[in-house]
């Protein structure tokens, strides 16, 4: 059986969580915006294709882990927590690029949040009318 070494795992756990605390937020401030599965489904889409995205890219990383292309797909907060945590399994990057990765995963979950609090109070109570894409920019731009 291969081994895993602890530091792995860890890393494992962390993208883990951390990429799921993103994409959670994010689908839950779409989520606010739907009144029915059918608008749900569009509105879903973009957020498939960040996740859709890195796997297609996959095929870069293991060819040059520490290639210029690999090392920003990494750094790129949506991205992250899968190609980082290839990258770490074909080839350890320096420490200085994982705590950056980790730095801008967490900034993004962030700003996440909160736009997407700032949508859900309005885009919630917005029941029967579809909003419009000026419509949400302005509920992301109220305090």
């Amino acid at each position: 059986f291969p081994t895993i070494s602890a530091v792995l795992v860890f890393f494992f756990f962390l993208y883990f969580v951390l990429g799921f605390q993103l994409f959670a937020t994010l689908y839950a401030g779409m989520g606010s915006l739907c009144n029915s599965m059918q608008d749900a489904q569009t509105i879903a889409m973009p957020l498939m294709l960040l996740l859709i995205a890195p796997m297609m890219m996959m095929t870069i990383v293991p060819r040059h882990p520490d290639g210029g292309l690999s090392v920003a797909l990494s750094l790129v907060p949506f991205f992250s927590p899968i190609i980082m945590f290839m990258r770490m399994n074909i080839m350890m990057p320096p420490a200085y690029q994982i705590a950056l990765s980790v730095i801008l995963l967490v900034l993004a979950i962030i700003v996440a949040v909160r736009v997407a609090s700032r949508i859900f109070r309005i885009g919630i109570l917005m029941y029967g009318k579809r909003p419009t894409l000026p419509e949400i920019v302005r509920w992301m731009r109220t305090t």
